[in-house]
């Protein structure tokens, strides 16, 4: 697509380009006239020369007369002559400016068409720039989503955790409330050897039925990158001593006597 500035000057250079066609036409077609005009009066001159010849053999014609016929008939040759070399200017002066207009012509044909070879890279240049952008904003919009989701991820999981810390608090909680029923009825059915092996074995399927649920719990945690392992060492080692207390209670009912 050509710029209006370069498209006012191609009408421009074309009306010029016209106009000195038509002058040009009527240039050479006044050439042909004076021409034309050139030959009539040429056989004018021929017959006057002729006239001239009859007349110098006819004794009754003045010699004035002559004299005056053949100075006009020089002072007509002089003017065709110079009016033969006005014309000959005209048509070099013509024929240097349609050189010219036809020079400038190519030179503007030459720079219009780099102008459009730049419009049109420029134009290409700019769909390519669109393409990028657009590829730009989808991309923006992809990580927008997935910034979304990870927040959305790690929300989840913060509220994962603190629900986590809490059961597994609550549940070390009833298992030292259980831990310590547990030794109350232990204490008072020591001198039983039966309802102390019963009550043991109670004892033990409950702390294994609470570590199983710590474990489980555990696991959870561990599918969770970032959450923190909430330290209960302290009431396994209460378990533990309370076991092999009762183990030992039941190896030796005397020693609880």
């Amino acid at each position: 697509m050509l710029s209006p500035l370069a498209l006012t000057m191609a009408l421009l250079i074309l009306q010029n380009y016209d106009g000195l066609e038509k002058k040009l036409k009527e240039v050479f077609s006044e050439r042909s006239s004076i021409l034309h005009q050139l030959s009539k009066t040429s056989k004018e001159l021929d017959s006057i020369k002729g006239n001239l010849q009859s007349l110098k053999n006819d004794d009754s014609v003045a010699k004035k007369d002559v004299q005056r016929i053949l100075e006009l008939s020089h002072k007509q040759r002089e003017e065709m002559k110079s009016l033969q070399a006005a014309l000959q200017k005209q048509l070099d002066e013509a024929n240097d400016r349609a050189e010219k207009q036809q020079a400038t012509i190519k030179f503007l044909k030459v720079e219009m068409e780099k102008k459009t070879k730049i419009i049109k890279d420029l134009q290409q240049e700019n769909k390519s720039l669109k393409n990028k952008l657009l590829s730009g904003n989808k991309l923006c919009d992809a990580y927008a989503e997935e910034s979304k989701k990870i927040q959305a991820q790690l929300k989840e999981l913060r509220y994962g955790k603190k629900d986590l810390i809490f059961k597994v608090r609550q549940q070390l909680m009833d298992l030292e409330h259980k831990l310590t029923i547990a030794k109350e009825e232990l204490e008072k059915t020591a001198l039983d050897k039966e309802s102390q092996l019963k009550a043991l074995k109670d004892t033990v399927h409950i702390c294994f039925s609470a570590i199983l649920s710590l474990i489980n719990s555990s696991r959870v945690t561990f599918q969770q990158p970032h959450a923190k392992v909430i330290p209960y060492s302290t009431h396994f080692h209460l378990f533990f001593f309370f076991f092999f207390f009762h183990l030992s209670t039941c190896s030796h009912p005397s020693k609880v006597n």
